[in-house]
């Protein structure tokens, strides 16, 4: 027994330090936030003009529009942490709240942190902050959330909960989150009365009940909390913003059209979907220790947990929040545990089964660790035709952060009002404001009065419309993130009324050909056709395969070529992409896309099935693009059976489920011909 305990011990401290290395290594990731640079370039301007804006700023679409900037102290604090100390500065900043984070949950487990459900949850909770580690404001919200629920489990019979009042001043003016810190308050009153008034099984009416003067002094600051809203710059209506926001995303708007993550995720796809594991191994632990902790379970846990998963189901964005809060009532469901109860459902050798489990599942952690950590350790790419290579931890992701077309812009002073898709809104922000003004940014919510003229550009016809109506003379297009108008620039491109004349894989700068315009065109246009990709001969191609990076510069170039129908030039950027181990893959899918397209299916078969070996996980995808090469190459056995493996991997599918009917009915007139 105490052998067992000594070795338990050793081994749970190696597996929470594993899970420590992970959290570093994942929140030392580099900047890949879109929506940073609007954040440094408006605290840029907050702090030159000493006053905060009270209109927006950067879009001729909107014009003298009122802004509440709810962000604006953020905005202020990290403009200066950036020009300091740069992008690395940023990711300090990060890892110290999201630390912060780690150790108020570690403050609340104590020793049930190190123990085989502790250790879980932080590999758990970390993996979910993993999904939003952008440096937004939000992370000082999941921040003041541990912090407010670790003063109310750990001090609420102390004065020290007036502590969370300059907490609450702080959350205020740095994000629309602030709301959370009263309802948590309001929630813990709620339930201490539950406590006081109903009958609750076993002995749930003691558990974490406080005295009626601690409960006076909640009330006072849960007023005072709330009055904290109206201090602010924006006073009274700086306090009703959030919940005018919360009204806008209730209903379909450009927000929910332009961006993924507010996307509702529904509980069928959490608990049955790869993306979600972590989240239903939260859910799963908070059951277990709920179960293990069931006589003096906290009724507060209880209620936080049901709003948590509600708060996933509902937008992809509340994955952190929601780990956040349950990693807290899992650890208050294990100090809670009784030894005693645990022992009576664990005896002779069930017990022993138990502790050769519970050894076997922190060496498993520790190894799971390990794989994680040379998987982001090891993770680089190429970012240009230089091969030039980025690790994925530390300064800023060169997806976003390429100058070049910004300085075409401004070193040429191209001429206005620009369009611009919405994805690289921030970007171009900072790098042209206040020179030029552009067409939207990233601040979605103050588009309702003109959401129906954005989302209504969803072919080249609309967009030919707004041209028209607000004398578009540049435009530029990102394809960083998503393709979302790779139809409308394919189309552009074709129109002899405009030129391209900056192109970098990632970045489309288009100028209209007008008289003004024709001497820039004259220098700068190109012509896809004539784009060559080749590889240095300086000796780089052999210390980047060194590297085993990934063709970022390859892979992406080709993508946008081919869906602008220039199947030849991405075939020679996915040559060069084949060469790499980790570009294989992707290279082998769109060589065969790009066969397939220009009819030669026998090569497009012979590509896809070449991207079989290096497949991580079954690909409906895949499986569906080689059923379909061999649809059309007459092979109708062999379509069908793949297009029967890509229904295995989603049944849902109902394109497939259409492919599998029309294969069949094919497969009848042959062998019944008329």
């Amino acid at each position: 027994m105490i052998l067992y305990k000594r070795i338990k011990l050793y081994i749970s401290v190696f597996a929470f330090a594993a899970v420590s290395i992970v959290a570093a290594v994942v929140f030392l990731g580099e900047v890949h936030s879109l929506d940073i640079w609007l954040h440094l370039e408006t605290g840029k301007w907050i702090l030159e003009n000493l006053k905060v804006p009270t209109e927006q700023l950067y879009s001729f679409l909107l014009g003298p529009a009122p802004w509440i900037d709810h962000s604006w102290l953020f905005q202020a604090f990290v403009y200066p942490v950036y020009s300091v100390a740069g992008a690395n500065g940023l990711i300090l900043l990060r890892c110290l709240l999201l630390f912060g984070i780690i150790a108020f949950i570690a403050c609340i487990g104590r020793k049930a942190a190190f123990g085989l459900i502790g250790v879980l949850t932080f590999l758990a909770l970390v993996l979910t902050l993993a999904t939003r580690t952008h440096v937004r404001p939000e992370l000082f919200s999941l921040f003041f959330t541990a912090a407010f629920l670790y003063i109310l489990k750990k001090y609420p019979e102390e004065r020290s909960v007036f502590i969370l009042l300059p907490l609450q001043l702080l959350w205020v003016n740095i994000h629309g989150y602030f709301l959370l810190g009263p309802a948590a308050i309001l929630l813990f009153l709620i339930c201490q009365h539950l406590k006081r008034g109903i009958w609750l099984p076993f002995e749930w009416s003691e558990s974490a009940a406080i005295s009626t003067g601690a409960m006076k002094r909640l009330y006072i600051v849960l007023f005072l909390s709330i009055a904290t809203f109206f201090i602010s710059p924006y006073g009274l209506r700086g306090a009703f913003y959030p919940f005018s926001v919360l009204t806008n995303l209730a209903a379909p708007s450009i927000e929910s059209a332009c961006i993924s993550e507010l996307v509702p995720v529904g509980f069928f796809n959490i608990v049955f979907t790869d993306a979600y594991l972590m989240v239903t191994l939260l859910v799963f632990l908070f059951f277990l220790s709920l179960f293990l902790s069931i006589r003096k379970a906290d009724i507060y846990d209880i209620i936080l947990c049901a709003l948590a998963i509600a708060a996933v189901t509902m937008a992809k964005r509340n994955q952190a929040i929601f780990g956040v809060i349950m990693s807290i009532c899992i650890m208050s469901n294990l100090n809670r545990a009784d030894p005693a109860f645990l022992k009576r459902f664990s005896k002779g050798v069930l017990q022993a089964a138990g502790r050769g489990l519970v050894l076997a599942g922190l060496i498993g952690v520790i190894f799971y660790c390990a794989k994680v950590t040379c998987a982001e350790v090891d993770n680089c790419y190429i970012y240009d035709k230089d091969l030039a290579v980025k690790s994925g931890l530390f300064g800023t992701i060169k997806v976003v952060d390429r100058p070049g077309a910004m300085d075409l812009i401004l070193k040429n002073r191209l001429p206005g009002p620009i369009f611009n898709s919405i994805n690289c809104a921030a970007y171009m922000t900072w790098n042209l404001y206040p020179e030029y003004r552009i067409f939207v940014d990233g601040r979605t919510e103050l588009y309702k009065a003109h959401e129906k003229i954005y989302l209504n550009i969803d072919d080249y016809q609309q967009w030919k419309k707004a041209s028209e109506q607000f004398s578009f003379k540049t435009a530029v297009f990102f394809f960083g993130f998503q393709n979302s108008f790779i139809d409308i620039a394919s189309e552009l491109y074709k129109d002899k009324a405009w030129k391209l004349v900056f192109f970098d894989n990632i970045y489309m700068v288009f100028l209209k050909d007008i008289p003004e315009n024709r001497k820039l065109i004259k220098k700068y246009r190109i012509r896809l056709e004539d784009i060559e990709f080749s590889l240095p001969d300086d000796g780089s191609l052999t210390r980047t395969l060194a590297k085993n990076a990934y063709p970022l510069y390859y892979v992406t170039g080709a993508d946008v070529l081919m869906r602008m129908g220039k199947y030849s030039t991405a075939l020679s950027a996915l040559d060069i992409a084949s060469r790499f181990r980790r570009g294989k893959y992707p290279a082998y899918i769109f060589k065969g896309a790009c066969y397939f397209h220009m009819k030669e299916y026998e090569k497009a078969l012979a590509e896809f099935l070449k991207a079989l070996p290096y497949s991580k996980y079954k690909s409906a995808e895949l499986y569906t693009n080689i059923g379909s090469s061999y649809a059309k190459l007459g092979r109708l056995k062999s379509a069908l059976r793949y297009f029967r493996f890509a229904l295995q991997v989603d049944p849902k599918d109902q394109r497939v489920q259409r492919y599998i009917e029309m294969t069949e009915d094919k497969m009848k007139e042959v062998a019944e011909p008329q």
